[in-house]
């Protein structure tokens, strides 16, 4: 039979067309009817998932039997948002999935999404979740050349404060429900940023005098702007994400800290040791070196000039750096 159908999806809400062929009917064992065609998805609004927004339009084609349906496509998304960023961004996908039409189990295998200048691949299954209603989204993501302006862009309100390589790997777990997508989602991965320089002015030339004064440099002139390296690992449960063993990493300073950072209201709460090459005498001149050099032994420690026990605290509009002396810094 063949048959030219308009649908409309309830989640996310928007119309489907579709043209193609079903059958012939299998009395004995209906999935494994046979189903092919093509089809477009228009208009389908994302903001019916509390926490993100956007018109997404998807078009591609079908093949296999009711129970295992090879679905090739591509999606196109002009205006997606996360709504604790609120910055739109284009975001596209070609995928290849594997769809079970009786019960609605899809195996993503893969999606490749790009927007702005980066790009990454998910791979896994939207399922049900025993015992509950609705579903699961559990993909394994991951990007080799995405940029950081772009994952901040999409993550953080205002303008990306840096800029730079990007390297991550992440478990994904999205249960669709009446949460707020940013509360229920789950993430558990790692991930590297190298050669990163800070967007605004200021705030690169407060790290080039770190790097600096951390190399014993004190006239403080930086012939260029240094790049700066982040790694670390990263939990994210309940809206908090977790810093674990976070490196900063620019010449002449090491920063290691843990700690969270909240999603929505911003609020920081990282701890950890600054490791300087130079001793403290060295980072400054006059009469302050002269004092401080009775103190280099105390802040020394094997293999690095000085270790600190510092602190970040506040918010991520107006964060607050400090000395953690309540803490003995790590050897």
């Amino acid at each position: 039979m063949s048959f030219r159908a308009t649908l409309f999806n309830a989640q996310p809400p928007g119309e489907i067309q579709s043209t193609g062929s079903f059958g012939p009917w299998q009395r004995d064992q209906p999935a494994e009817t046979p189903v092919s065609g093509k089809y477009v998805f228009r208009h389908a609004d994302l903001s019916v998932f509390r926490g993100i927004s956007g018109s997404l339009y998807s078009d591609g084609d079908y093949h296999g039997v009711l129970e295992h349906i090879e679905v090739q496509g591509r999606t196109d998304t002009p205006d997606f948002a996360i709504t604790i960023a609120g910055n739109p961004v284009h975001l596209t996908t070609d995928f290849h999935a594997l769809v079970d039409g009786t019960n609605g189990t899809t195996h993503l295998q893969p999606v490749v999404a790009r927007f702005g200048h980066s790009s990454f691949t998910a791979q896994g299954v939207v399922d049900t979740t025993p015992g509950k209603p609705g579903k699961i989204i559990s993909l394994d993501v991951r990007s080799e050349d995405g940029r950081l302006e772009d994952m901040l862009r999409m993550a953080v309100k205002g303008k990306p404060a840096l800029r730079g390589g990007v390297a991550f790997h992440t478990k994904l777990l999205l249960p669709l429900g009446d949460r707020d997508v940013t509360q229920a989602m789950q993430l558990d991965g790692t991930f590297d940023a190298t050669s990163a320089r800070f967007s605004k002015q200021d705030a690169q030339q407060k790290v080039d005098k770190l790097s600096n004064r951390g190399r014993g440099q004190t006239d403080d002139a930086a012939d260029d702007s240094v790049a700066s390296d982040f790694l670390g690992r990263f939990t994210l449960r309940d809206g908090v994400m977790h810093l674990a063993n976070l490196s900063f990493l620019v010449p002449g300073v090491a920063i290691t800290l843990d700690g969270d950072y909240g999603l929505e209201d911003g609020r920081i709460d990282l701890r950890g040791t600054a490791r300087l090459q130079a001793k403290l005498s060295e980072t400054t001149t006059g009469f302050k070196s002269f004092l401080l050099k009775a103190a280099d032994p105390f802040f020394s420690k094997k293999g690095a000039g000085t270790v600190l026990p510092i602190k970040i605290t506040g918010t991520r509009d107006s964060p607050s750096f400090g000395l953690n002396m309540g803490r003995k810094a790590r050897k």
